[in-house]
């Protein structure tokens, strides 16, 4: 619910609603993916290189149908980047917030 709040206060509209997508989307893809075929692990942590690829192509699939395919990119690589980090934040607030940023930023550059 934070990070809801935080994405659609200070998001723009669009970009708000993908990156929560994005937490619904590349979090359930990268653990139905990561614990069924998952074979490679990251260095101390359970997360594996597949579910992390799996979440990068989810959202990444789902950006480019309500952004631009350059913003889409930011998006999905920071997406794909917190769902991994292990960090003491829970992903339901990582994931929304940072790839928000990540595509705001690039969207004001691009």
């Amino acid at each position: 619910m934070v990070s809801a709040i935080v994405c659609v206060a200070f998001l723009p509209s669009d970009i708000a609603f993908v990156a929560m997508a994005f937490l619904s989307i590349g979090d359930t893809f990268a653990a139905l993916i990561g614990i069924n075929f998952g074979k490679r692990l990251f260095l101390n942590s359970k997360k594996s290189f597949e579910g992390t690829l799996a979440c990068f192509t989810s959202t990444f699939l789902f950006g480019i149908f309500f952004l631009n395919p350059v913003i889409a990119l930011s998006g999905a690589i920071t997406a794909s980047i917190a769902e991994l980090i292990n960090i003491r934040i829970d992903d339901n607030v990582k994931i929304p917030i940072l790839s928000g940023i990540a595509m705001s930023i690039t969207y004001i550059v691009a």
